[in-house]
């Protein structure tokens, strides 16, 4: 007579108190709970990053274009996105194509030309969609462009540049499968701008220039992690429910009278129990991916409000409109700067007991940045011809750091000339300045020094400018 082998059981352990659970459903909890939770703190973590990056755009959108020859020695994150103009010609015959570019369900090409400023300074940019043809061997013709135009775009300068390489094609118009514009302008025999430029539509030479900001939008980035961390929660409720005697070992530890249950023919409360566990096996996952949507589709429960404590200066003004001046009396350009963030502060030429403490403060805000002190520069902007001699040998002891430059008052109130703008002298505002240099945000008295050291820390964290 053949006896079968006993079936085999599920690894299982007992802590204090008769509370079981299965050894190996617990050891995938531990694996997978903390991942599921670690993606859904990462997808709230790119949604914050891409709502600076929209915020940055938006403001930018809103500056007057500046000539690219003016940017040659600026950051990729003070570029990416700026407003910038043209006015020149475009370099006929030397045309890229971008490869496998898709617009509304159909595939094509993005046009890429050299365009020559009148000032000699050569820049590639990117002038829209072309459809593709019907076989690879037959491309899309550049209109050409002869006369001279003047074009507005955006400076397209992404932080992340890892990318697969490809060969460019011989010929023209040459096909590439990413950009590269050291190797564009290699090909080309010009000496270039280093990011790309994308027009704006209803130019010359322009055709579907339509730019996404961000490719996946902050909401959905809220819903992607409301969906990993209520799936993560009902993996922890699937195996309190399914693998531990949790309910049982309540029921003991609380004096309620168990019911023993025949391990062979389940009694009818033990059958709708574990057909409980396998409902909700099934549902929890359901009910993330529901929750998940409702977040997405209709906003509830994703931040509205924003969490700068400073005033944002709208729209943000390039400091190099002042025409400002250094100690010789030299012109003085936001890219001669060392660091990319800036403290700004304005005053006379005698800085009276007001205007010091303000100096002050600048001073200890950058010192409370601790390593990252050496990305922020200060400067105090002074309306008079000469600082008085006090003042000069107050700053040499006090504030070696400081860049003392000198600005015009008409120039000063044409650049605050706003209703909303502060008074730049009355007001005693502390200007925020970014690695583009442009004032973009500001404080006044009644800030708090730590209100602004909050913003300055989330700006460093959430920049990436190149120190010189």
């Amino acid at each position: 007579m053949s006896s079968e082998p006993p079936c085999e059981e599920a690894p299982v352990s007992e802590l204090a108190g008769g509370l079981r659970f299965n050894t190996k459903f617990a050891a995938l909890v531990i694996v997978l709970f903390p991942a599921l939770m670690g993606l859904a703190g990462w997808q709230m973590w790119r949604s914050q990053e891409k709502a600076v990056m929209l915020a940055v755009v938006e403001a930018r959108s809103q500056q007057a274009p500046i000539r690219v020859s003016l940017l040659q020695d600026s950051t990729r994150s003070g570029l990416d996105r700026l407003p910038v103009e043209l006015r020149g010609h475009y370099l006929q015959g030397r045309d890229f194509l971008l490869d496998n570019r898709v617009l509304r369900g159909t595939v094509g090409y993005e046009l890429i030309t050299p365009f020559q400023d009148r000032d000699g300074t050569v820049a590639f940019v990117n002038r829209g969609w072309r459809a593709a043809l019907r076989t690879r061997e037959q491309l899309p013709v550049p209109e050409i462009i002869e006369q001279e135009v003047q074009l507005i775009g955006d400076v397209y300068a992404p932080e992340d540049l890892r990318r697969l390489r490809s060969a460019a094609s011989g010929g023209w118009p040459c096909i590439l499968q990413a950009v590269d514009i050291a190797e564009m302008a290699r090909i080309a025999g010009v000496e270039a701008f280093p990011y790309l430029v994308r027009l704006r539509s209803e130019q010359p030479g322009v055709r579907d220039a339509h730019w996404e900001t961000v490719n996946i939008a902050p909401e959905r980035h809220v819903a992607y992690a409301a969906q990993w961390f209520f799936m993560g929660l009902a993996l922890l409720l699937v195996f309190l429910l399914g693998g531990t005697n949790v309910r049982e070992w309540y029921t003991n530890n609380h004096g309620v009278a168990s019911v023993m249950v025949d391990p062979i023919e389940p009694d009818g409360k033990a059958l709708r129990a574990s057909r409980i566990k396998l409902a909700l096996m099934f549902l929890l996952p359901l009910l993330a991916i529901g929750l998940s949507t409702l977040v997405y589709y209709t906003g509830t429960g994703i931040p509205r409000a924003t969490t700068n404590k400073g005033v944002l200066l709208i729209p943000p003004r390039p400091i190099d409109e002042l025409k400002l001046s250094d100690r010789a009396r030299q012109p003085w350009h936001h890219a001669q700067s060392a660091q990319g963030w800036g403290l700004l502060t304005v005053g006379a030429g005698d800085c009276a007991d007001s205007c010091r403490e303000r100096l002050y403060l600048t001073r200890q805000i950058r010192l409370a940045l601790g390593k990252d002190t050496h990305r922020i520069s200060r400067y105090y902007l002074m309306t008079d011809e000469t600082p008085e001699r006090g003042f000069a040998d107050y700053l040499a002891a006090e504030h070696p750091d400081l860049q003392l430059l000198h600005v015009d008052r008409p120039a000063l109130q044409a650049w605050l000339g706003l209703a909303s703008d502060p008074d730049p002298l009355a007001g005693q505002p502390i200007f925020i300045v970014d690695p583009a240099g442009f004032a973009m945000m500001y404080y006044l008295p009644t800030h708090a020094g730590a209100e602004t050291i909050s913003d300055l820390r989330f700006l460093l964290e959430h920049s990436r400018e190149k120190v010189r």
